[in-house]
């Protein structure tokens, strides 16, 4: 991979398993520069369960790898040839489908989304394009471009609006090319997080219960 970043005189980012940590390993990306060096790494926060963790089982029942989550979200950054550093808000897999998710990175400065991800395990029928749907909402929090890269498929860009601007068919090799317009700036939603929906749902349950309390009477 690095003799594919030198070829391309471009940093990639790769996905394989950190096991610098002793005897477990974190899901982990990496960013690979053209100088054959790492110039940063994210490992995964939120494993799936019974996937990647067996959630309350200890040494019951094992996965195909001793994962534990990463430390904390870093950012990854890369250099881009205006000798602009673009900050990049990584996930893997089925984190980019968590709400919230990319929030703090978000805050620390993150100016595009990105989502590394192998649905070849989900098959051929509505599960991976479900996965991709999830992720719209990322974008659409944030107001940042969100681009996925999968293995087996869908590979997709998502603009800020949240609209699907490009995007390949499951178990297709292709390659995606799109301009993408980094952006800063704070939404509602970053800043305040889910304080709406409480209060709608809150609202909501005043509502029924003096519903019913008329109904009572």
């Amino acid at each position: 991979m690095y003799d594919l970043s030198s070829a391309l005189n471009q940093p990639i980012i790769v996905g394989a398993l950190d096991t610098s940590s002793g005897g477990a390993s974190t899901n982990a990306l990496y960013v690979l520069t053209p100088g054959r060096s790492i110039a940063g790494t994210y490992s995964k926060q939120h494993l799936l369960p019974f996937g990647e963790y067996a959630p309350g089982l200890g040494n019951l029942w094992h996965t195909t790898a001793k994962l534990v989550p990463g430390a904390k979200p870093e950012l990854l950054t890369i250099s881009l040839s205006d000798n602009h550093n673009l900050s990049l808000g990584p996930s893997i897999c089925y984190e980019a489908v968590l709400p919230g998710l990319f929030t703090d990175m978000v805050r620390s400065g993150a100016e595009l989304l990105i989502n590394a991800t192998d649905d070849s395990w989900l098959g051929a029928g509505n599960a991976p394009l479900q996965h991709l749907q999830g992720t719209v909402f990322r974008a659409i929090e944030t107001r940042r471009t969100l681009v996925r890269a999968s293995n087996s498929g869908v590979s997709a860009v998502i603009d800020a609006s949240g609209r699907i601007a490009q995007r390949t068919r499951l178990s297709e090799a292709t390659t995606l090319t799109a301009g993408i317009l980094p952006r800063s700036g704070i939404t509602t939603y970053v800043l305040m997080g889910d304080w709406f929906a409480y209060l709608c749902v809150m609202m909501a349950s005043f509502g029924g219960l003096e519903q019913r309390r008329k109904g009572a009477m």
